[in-house]
């Protein structure tokens, strides 16, 4: 049986986290002795549609006895995160946040490790100790990069399935994660800058401007031989505001929260990829300044 690790104790670490331990696996809380402060035990109560839990997690600063690492921070953070606590050489590292960029930097700074790269549409909230997971979603996950391990899935994912469902492995992880990172982009800025809920970017007034940004993700995606026409992404932004109409983006949260953002591995990426093939994109510019610059309803 696998055992699990959890690096980032915010809403999706504490829903993995609560899951894994309700299904009967092994899993610790890993943070720094400067975050956990002595702290030793941390109580959760969980919450779902069909049930209330109590638990009681695990807290420690190594992987000593951790086989899969499942990193659940800010994109920002996954780095400095890692490097605070002590890493068993033998332990796995799969990367679960928003943009892309994090996962690039893992390869290098830690070419012993097996890494790998996910992304999951579930939703969750966090309220101190109190974890809701909001809307049942999948998680997608694959060796990173891609073409250097089978193209079977590892035993652990059935695990993870187990313990939340549903976990698809993909075998080419980058077209997965430039998807997410393609609805990310169009949403989070534009639900924070207007500081609106996720469905209101169904009306008609927003719909030339999410055009505008699908198509200059499209180009780029086009330029780093990923598959995403303009038409898929603007099909699955609709999805998603359809399916969380009601949700406050994280972009807007944070900007609510004056918390910083991930928008530099978000559009910020984008940008930075569509120098790199010499492609305008003024539209996710000008979203990356006006977030940077706070130039937000009410922000």
């Amino acid at each position: 049986m696998t055992r699990w690790g959890i690096l980032g104790d915010g809403a999706i670490g504490g829903l993995f986290a609560a899951r894994l331990a309700l299904a009967g696996y092994s899993v610790q809380l890993v943070m720094s002795k400067a975050f956990h402060q002595g702290e030793t035990k941390r109580s959760l109560h969980y919450q779902d549609d069909q049930q209330q839990v109590d638990l009681e997690l695990t807290i420690c600063d190594h992987t000593e006895q951790c086989d899969m690492l499942l990193i659940c921070t800010k994109g920002y953070q996954v780095v400095d995160a890692l490097t605070s606590i002590r890493l068993s050489k033998h332990t796995q590292l799969i990367t679960l946040h928003n943009g892309m960029g994090p996962q690039q930097q893992l390869v290098h700074r830690y070419p012993e490790h097996l890494i790998w790269a996910g992304t999951t549409t579930h939703g969750a909230e966090r309220h101190q100790n109190i974890i809701r997971h909001q809307g049942t979603g999948i998680t997608t996950v694959g060796r990173y990069p891609s073409g250097q391990s089978e193209q079977l899935p590892p035993l652990w994912i059935m695990e993870l399935n187990a313990a939340l469902a549903d976990v698809v492995y993909h075998p080419h992880i980058e077209q997965a994660l430039w998807q997410k990172l393609a609805i990310n982009a169009i949403i989070n800025p534009i639900t924070a800058i207007a500081q609106c809920l996720n469905g209101e970017l169904l009306t008609p007034s927003y719909q030339p401007l999410i055009r505008e940004l699908a198509n200059e993700i499209h180009q780029v995606a086009k330029a780093c031989q990923i598959i995403l026409s303009d038409s898929d992404i603007i099909q699955s932004v609709r999805q998603v505001c359809q399916h969380t109409a009601n949700n406050h983006s994280s972009m807007a949260e944070d900007i609510r929260c004056q918390r910083q953002t991930e928008i530099g591995l978000i559009n910020g990426y984008i940008i930075r990829k569509a120098q790199e093939h010499q492609i305008e994109v003024p539209l996710n510019q000008q979203v990356v300044e006006k977030i940077l610059k706070g130039d937000c309803a009410n922000g």
